[in-house]
């Protein structure tokens, strides 16, 4: 963990937040999102305004676990960071974030919007890491 760059972490972790911010507005995916969630677009405000706090650390977190997947896969086997973010999407995101919708018997289409973020956010991620 010593040798991670937490400034690149901080700037992938801003740019992530940023892409969500497109990803979730009103003209990218976030009105189909709400009509899925079978919210509003004040109350799809309102409770962004109220998790932002915790949105900031978690992916904080999320850059710091995969920036050391990256480090590590990149010195012991040389795997390029974005085959290790597809797998990171495929083989961690994609199998828990589906497991969720089925048992919260959520519609698909949410899983949807949500997994393709995640997959698009840690290719971003990738690039970042790869240019640092």
């Amino acid at each position: 963990m010593a040798d991670l760059n937490y400034f690149v972490i901080l700037i992938a972790a801003v740019v992530s937040m940023a892409l969500g911010m497109i990803w979730y507005s009103q003209r990218a995916f976030g009105a189909h999102w709400a009509k899925l969630q079978g919210i509003s677009k004040e109350e799809m405000e309102a409770g962004s305004k109220e998790g932002m706090g915790l949105t900031i650390l978690t992916g904080f977190l999320l850059q710091v676990v995969v920036a050391g997947a990256f480090n590590y896969t990149l010195n012991v086997s040389g795997i390029n960071p974005y085959c290790v973010a597809l797998l990171f999407a495929i083989g961690v995101m994609f199998p828990v974030m589906a497991d969720g919708s089925l048992w919260e018997k959520r519609p698909w289409g949410i899983f949807w919007i949500n997994f393709s973020y995640r997959l698009v956010s840690l290719l971003v991620t990738a690039l970042i890491f790869s240019i640092a």
